[in-house]
């Protein structure tokens, strides 16, 4: 027994298919009122890891739920002698979400810039043609 010294969990986070470290996937503990909230960092230990530390001790359950962008959110709850050492999440990809991912750019016709002003050629229509046939 380690009297004195906090536990320590470190959560980590990866793709389930392809094993990569998930670098930025947020983490949220919660237990009764206690909310905590962080983001997975680089670890290189023998190989790059994508973890979350915690250092505190709870009294209660905790809920983990770990999101990333493009993947299913992970939720577990964990006893409070559970929520200790390594724990490792791995994240499914989420197909509904990439499919429903539309990316959404303007570009500007011209700019001021002083006495000089830029124009965007491909911002700007086309004069509309007109053809005329004769008999």
């Amino acid at each position: 027994m380690n009297f004195g010294r906090p536990a320590r969990t470190v959560v980590t986070v990866e793709d389930k298919e392809t094993h990569n470290p998930l670098l930025g996937a947020t983490v949220s503990l919660v237990s009764r009122a206690d909310t905590l909230r962080g983001t997975t960092v680089k670890e290189d230990f023998y190989r790059i890891m994508a973890v979350y530390r915690c250092d505190r001790i709870f009294r209660d359950s905790v809920d983990l739920e770990v999101t990333y962008v493009g993947y299913k959110p992970f939720k577990k709850r964990y006893g409070n002698t559970e929520f200790r050492g390594r724990i490792e999440v791995k994240m499914e990809v989420d197909e509904q979400s990439i499919a429903q991912v539309v990316v959404v750019g303007q570009q500007v016709a011209m700019v001021f810039r002083g006495d000089t002003t830029v124009y965007n050629a491909g911002r700007s229509k086309p004069w509309p043609t007109t053809v005329s046939r004769s008999c």
